[in-house]
């Protein structure tokens, strides 16, 4: 905790470094819970694949929706690790026993936004013409924020100290907080993707331990920021 100018007491700023270090930390010290979720998500991922291929988009779809457990199975881990509390594997499932449908919301909206903004991004560039431009240009920043506002959504949505926020209220609170910090959310984005897309590369480690890490490194980073933004924004009522 650091103390402000009016001597309020904050939490200690993020820095993209040490939330990396703190969840490699995390990685170390809880492997062998994390490792089983991410082998779970590994294996669903298979089989929407397998899906999509031999059925057609619509089944690839339905078959990844179960994906939500083990993304917001591995943030529950993530958060419980970040707030200091006991990690076990069957906090795993705190999420779809506690919150179900905001699980699935959650996703559903996360896909459905990819979908339809990567579908423009082709479009555009397919288009070659000025109008294409425009519309890949706006598809691909549009991309951008879909990705860091789900990079800070499923770690809020499994925060212990939010149990009681509706998923409503945790999506805003996920825009807020890159609207806020939209370089810091940026630049935490492009490293979480770069290590999604490096892991595929060695699938083994995306089978293994690529969500795992990059909840971990989420939810260092983004609990600390969205305390720190919550206590500014209620001075700013208070004061308004």
């Amino acid at each position: 905790m650091v103390e402000d100018v009016t001597g309020t007491l904050l939490p200690a700023a993020p820095t993209l470094r040490g939330a990396v270090r703190a969840g490699a930390r995390d990685l170390y010290d809880h492997v062998i819970r994390v490792v089983p979720v991410n082998v779970l998500f590994g294996v669903l991922l298979i089989a929407a694949l397998v899906a999509w291929a031999t059925w057609g988009h619509l089944a690839g779809i339905l078959v990844s929706i179960p994906l939500a457990i083990p993304i917001a199975g591995a943030a529950r881990l993530g958060a419980l690790a970040t707030r200091g509390e006991d990690v076990n594997l069957s906090d795993a499932l705190d999420p779809l026993r506690t919150r179900p449908l905001a699980v699935v919301a959650g996703w559903c909206a996360s896909l459905a936004a990819t979908i339809i903004l990567g579908v423009n991004l082709v479009t555009g560039i397919l288009m070659q013409s000025i109008i294409g431009i425009g519309l890949a240009t706006l598809a691909f920043w549009g991309l951008g924020m879909a990705f860091a506002i789900g990079f800070a959504f499923w770690p809020l949505l499994v925060d212990p100290r939010r149990a009681d926020r509706t998923a409503r209220e945790v999506a805003t609170l996920a825009v807020l907080l890159v609207l806020a910090h939209p370089f810091r959310l940026g630049a935490l984005t492009v490293l979480l993707v770069a290590i999604l897309i490096l892991t595929t590369i060695a699938f083994a480690a995306l089978l293994t331990v690529s969500l795992g890490l990059v909840q971990l490194i989420a939810c260092r980073y983004v609990l600390p920021a969205t305390d720190r933004l919550e206590i500014h924004l209620a001075r700013a009522g208070a004061g308004g």
